[in-house]
């Protein structure tokens, strides 16, 4: 199903693909909190997406299927092309099970719903930090 999280002793990187503005900052804030983790970065479209991770090259990507501009299957499909051990949680309101199946699919790590999986994806994201070991960020992870 899902990949196993990085090494023990390496800081997991999550990327969140998210247009609500609101949600950006709830997740933001979780991962924060949470041991283990660092924020790669919030992006709010599929380009940027796309951008973002070929940039930071991400342990988790955190995606929503629908975004400012583009759609989350083609993020989730390229990122699945160009690095299939990356963890990709699909975390959306569009939880039909046409969806879910699609999603799988393309190589979807796991899928949660906007609806009434908001808990269970934070649980997600807390047992994929929980192998890793927090580190203080480099001056060049800082210029990121």
């Amino acid at each position: 199903m899902s990949e196993p999280p990085p090494a023990r002793g390496t800081c997991i990187k999550v990327l969140f693909v998210e247009d609500s503005i609101t949600l950006q900052l709830v997740l933001t804030n979780a991962v924060l909190d949470m041991p283990g983790l660092k924020l790669a970065g919030v992006v709010d479209s599929a380009a940027d997406a796309i951008a973002a991770f070929a940039l930071h090259r991400p342990d988790i990507v955190v995606l929503d299927l629908v975004l400012r501009a583009g759609n989350g299957l083609d993020v989730l499909q390229t990122i699945k092309a160009d690095q299939p051990t990356c963890c990709v949680l699909i975390f959306t309101g569009h939880d039909g099970e046409a969806f879910r199946r699609r999603c799988r699919a393309l190589g979807a790590d796991d899928f949660f719903s906007k609806k009434s999986q908001h808990q269970e994806l934070m649980q997600r994201l807390r047992e994929l930090g929980a192998g890793a070991t927090d580190h203080s960020p480099t001056p060049e992870e800082l210029t990121v």
